[in-house]
């Protein structure tokens, strides 16, 4: 008996899909097999792939409350289980100290396998909208445009980015939450749909972390020239109230042109 086997055999099974699972057996020699189907009999396995999905479920709806919510909802817990076994999961940084799964390398993790599997082409297109905003709000991109508005430049402020999306993200998050606390999470998927209104959020470096911003309504449209280069820059901003409002809330450096 190889019991240094067994015990790997074990691990791999506790992060395998059922075709992975079988494959585990497969692996091992004939008596080593039955030792070891014997033993997924005792309940703690059950309680220990429980275990595994809900600190899972509890990182990923953190930073994808719709992704992650979606995705389960439409493959159930065998595709929590596909993710895990996946190369994208096992194949992330360690970071050791770290709580179990670490959330930033686990993220990273989700993107790569959601990529790898072309999840995202085969989402409705407010499902594909959410998971771009939720990428965009986790993954800072550089932001370097510099708008001129009358005789000054204006840019966001160093480090700052933002995400933006046709819909309230973070709204529908919270309804897909309490559909899925009244009702199976693939019925909650159907029920759950978004309402048309621009929004975004401004994210800012700041001593305890990050601090978000949140921008609804006309006021997306009137400032998304920071942001967004191909939006015309309006005629008076510096006169507007969103802006005035964006300079105090320090979203925004006003620069004098040179």
């Amino acid at each position: 008996m190889n019991y240094p086997r067994i015990m790997e055999a074990t691990w791999s099974f506790l992060s395998s899909s059922t075709a992975g699972r079988a494959r585990v057996l497969d692996a091992l020699p004939e008596d080593e097999r039955a030792l070891f189907r014997d033993s997924l009999t005792w309940p703690g396995i059950d309680v220990e792939l429980a275990r595994r999905r809900m600190t899972l479920r509890r990182v990923l709806l953190e930073v994808f409350p719709v992704t992650y919510f979606m995705y389960v909802g439409q493959t159930g817990a065998e595709g929590v289980m596909r993710f895990l076994e996946s190369t994208s999961f096992s194949t992330r940084p360690r970071q050791p100290g770290s709580a179990y799964p670490p959330a930033a390398t686990t993220a990273s993790a989700f993107v790569a396998f959601l990529e790898s599997i072309g999840w995202e082409a085969e989402q409705q297109h407010f499902v594909r909208e959410a998971y771009v905003f939720e990428k965009a709000l986790l993954f800072p991109a550089p932001n370097d445009i510099v708008r001129e508005a009358g005789a000054k430049r204006l840019r966001l402020v160093d480090g700052a980015w933002v995400a933006e999306a046709s819909f309230d993200v973070s709204a529908l998050g919270e309804l897909l939450r309490q559909k899925g606390n009244d009702d199976p999470w693939h019925d909650a998927i159907y029920f759950a749909k978004p309402q048309a209104c621009p929004f975004a959020i401004v994210s800012l470096p700041a001593p305890a972390g990050v601090r978000r911003i949140k921008l609804s309504g006309s006021i997306v449209g009137e400032l998304r020239w920071l942001w967004d280069e191909s939006a015309p820059v309006p005629p008076n901003a510096l006169d507007r109230l969103a802006l005035r409002r964006a300079l105090a809330s320090g979203i925004v450096t006003v620069e004098a042109s040179s």
